[in-house]
């Protein structure tokens, strides 16, 4: 099951998005790391090897590591300057946010205490889970309701 689709830059000027901007110099673009040259400079890569790594065959903790680890290089240095504390594990809550009825606040809670993947919460026990906080009886009715047998979420 692929769980994140495939990145691919667009780059677009503010004229043919429609906005009556001034634009930035030919060879630059801007995003949420600052300025990218127009070949992608070195976000483009690190999209690619972020992209690999968590799309990877690990557990979640693992793929975690190799992100942060992944920040670690000289050359991205100026790009994990730009990234939070939640940064390496945010592909892996926003998993869960995606695949059950939580929310992202309670999808931190649940992976901040151990609740990984959609399968860790199938195996908790109802216990376990109302022990998170914010995540009363009827929660977790709702999140039992919307996994399936195999573990996978249920999509309506």
């Amino acid at each position: 099951m692929m769980q994140f689709g495939f990145w691919t830059p667009v780059l677009k000027t503010w004229k043919e998005l429609g906005i009556p901007l001034k634009e930035f110099s030919p060879g630059l673009r801007v995003s949420w790391i600052g300025p990218v040259t127009r070949d992608g400079g070195i976000a483009l890569p690190f999209l690619k090897e972020y992209r690999g790594v968590i799309e990877g065959t690990g557990s979640v903790l693992e793929r975690c590591d190799e992100v942060a680890q992944l920040l670690m290089r000289p050359q991205y240095q100026e790009i994990a300057s730009k990234c939070g504390p939640h940064f390496t594990t945010s592909w892996a809550v926003c998993a869960l946010d995606d695949a059950l009825p939580v929310g992202p606040t309670l999808a931190r809670r649940l992976f901040d205490a151990g609740f990984h993947d959609v399968s860790a919460v199938q195996a908790a026990s109802d216990d376990s889970l109302l022990a998170v906080r914010g995540l009363g009886r009827k929660k977790l009715d709702e999140i039992r309701s919307s996994i399936g047998r195999d573990g996978e979420p249920r999509f309506q």
